[in-house]
């Protein structure tokens, strides 16, 4: 992992580039044709943080010219991907269903830590897993 400060002084020498970026206002098009641009044309992307921090024309641009080797989604803008988007025709692009998760007690498990947070809340103390 490194920071955004570090990113672009990291990029041209990775193999492999996760994002994993929440959506926020800050990671809207992190990677854009700049990023994008900086990567070799062995980097395989992988995207599993959210669709909106792709800027996605740049992204099939790069796939299509083959200034980066490939990528694997398992997020899109928007989802699910509409079928004629170019991202489906391009033979180093692989796309998932974004389905991740389905413990068999999740819905449990996510109310309880729910209600953990809200009296945690109400109790004016600080959030269990709280993401800034």
């Amino acid at each position: 992992m490194v920071t955004a400060e570090q990113a672009d002084a990291m990029l041209p020498h990775t193999d492999h580039v996760m994002n994993i970026l929440p959506a926020s206002a800050a990671t809207d098009q992190f990677f854009d044709a700049r990023r994008l641009g900086l990567l070799s044309p062995e980097t395989i992307f992988y995207n599993i943080g959210r669709g909106t921090t792709v800027d996605q024309a740049a992204l099939v641009n790069s796939l299509r010219d083959g200034r980066i080797s490939g990528a694997y989604l398992d997020v899109t803008t928007p989802e699910p991907l509409p079928a004629d988007h170019p991202l489906w025709q391009l033979p180093n692009c692989w796309i998932t269903p974004h389905t991740a998760g389905g413990h068999h007690d999740e819905a449990v498990r996510l109310v309880q830590h729910f209600r953990a947070n809200l009296e945690r809340y109400m109790a004016g103390k600080d959030l269990l897993d709280r993401v800034m």
